[in-house]
């Protein structure tokens, strides 16, 4: 069988590529430095590591190195979820562990706004077939919740939707901005138990109980979505918050006839040249740049810095003179009530 491609499929898919890389592009360096520190020596430990960038059309990972200490044997795979993981085993005692992700990424600049054109009007409900349910059942499934609590956060994302005229875009405008303007960006003020109602009834958190509420509500309105994990680069104008310099969190919901689109509700924007991505899933846990098991479980302190830098415009890879501005966050120390049980370190902003 021969298979016959027309010049004129073949002239249009080269220009829409070429369109693409005429695009200006944004270099941005990234250092993600982690410390944990054991109360008593650790024999044995076992890490899953997501810190690698994802590399597609609009994002190109350049260069990226993995330092762990002490030395840990590696394997890296892709994940389910396409996100490049990797295994890390220490079978040496050790009370200290140190792991650097260094990554440069080239982040191709696209219009926000350019699949929303004024013939796009996708109304609520949305008609999925029964293929793309299927394939979208796990970004569809809200987070179990009491019943009185789910109830509650599908009237209001109703309410939000009517008052949208069901429009889908606008609606899903509104509930980006209206998190930015009418939540508290409160760090400490949650925890990884927190619940999208908690979120909804405390008007509070950080970015990833955002991103949870947010993911939370388009389902509940039958929009796949899904959470994004990585870096945001901050802003001097305040358009982007710098406290969310730390590991960010934002979310992309799947439209028809668009593909997975980014929303970030903790800054009020649409992710561009200034978001790193990293990992994606489900749900958070999909997504967390670090976990662990220890052997035997002990209380630990966690340590976290992050650097994100524009490379070839106001800044070099080196930074400026004044060496590189880094931003700190503390991670929640896990229980100190281990009774023997195996820990998991999770690192989030």
């Amino acid at each position: 069988m021969t298979l016959s491609i027309s010049p004129a499929a073949i002239a249009e898919d080269q220009a829409i590529e070429e369109k693409l890389l005429e695009q200006p592009t944004r270099t941005l360096h990234v250092r993600h430095l982690t410390r944990c520190t054991y109360e008593n020596p650790v024999t044995s430990a076992l890490h899953l590591l997501r810190l690698r960038p994802i590399q597609d059309r609009i994002q190109t990972l350049l260069a990226h190195t993995l330092t762990v200490t002490p030395d840990a044997s590696r394997r890296h795979f892709e994940e389910a979820f396409g996100n490049i993981a990797c295994r890390c085993q220490i079978s040496n005692p050790h009370q200290e562990l140190t792991i650097e992700a260094d990554s440069l990424v080239e982040i191709r600049s696209t219009d926000p706004f350019e699949a929303f054109t004024p013939d796009y009007r996708m109304q609520f409900p949305i008609k999925w077939m029964p293929w793309e349910r299927r394939m979208l059942e796990p970004y569809l499934e809200p987070l179990e919740l009491p019943e009185a609590h789910l109830s509650q956060l599908y009237h209001f994302a109703h309410d939000l939707a009517q008052k949208n005229s069901w429009d889908v875009a606008e609606t899903l405008f509104a509930l980006n901005l209206m998190i930015f303007r009418e939540f508290e960006y409160k760090p400490g003020s949650t925890t990884l138990d927190t619940t999208p109602f908690d979120v909804y009834t405390n008007r509070q958190g950080v970015c990833q109980d955002f991103a949870n509420f947010f993911i939370c509500l388009t389902r509940l309105l039958e929009l796949p979505s899904r959470y994004v994990c990585g870096y945001v680069l901050p802003r001097s104008d305040k358009e982007v918050d710098p406290v969310s310099q730390a590991t960010h969190a934002w979310v992309e919901v799947y439209l028809p006839q668009v593909g997975w689109k980014g929303f970030d509700p903790t800054n009020g924007c649409l992710p561009t040249v200034d978001h790193v991505r990293v990992a994606h899933g489900r749900h958070f846990r999909d997504a967390t740049p670090i976990t662990g098991w220890l052997e035997p479980a002990v209380k630990q302190e966690m340590h976290v810095e992050v650097l994100v830098e524009v490379v070839g415009e106001n800044q070099s890879l080196k930074g400026s003179d004044e060496g590189p501005a880094f931003t700190t966050s503390e991670a929640p120390n896990p229980s100190s009530d281990n009774k023997g049980v195996p820990q998991s370190v999770a690192v989030s902003s």
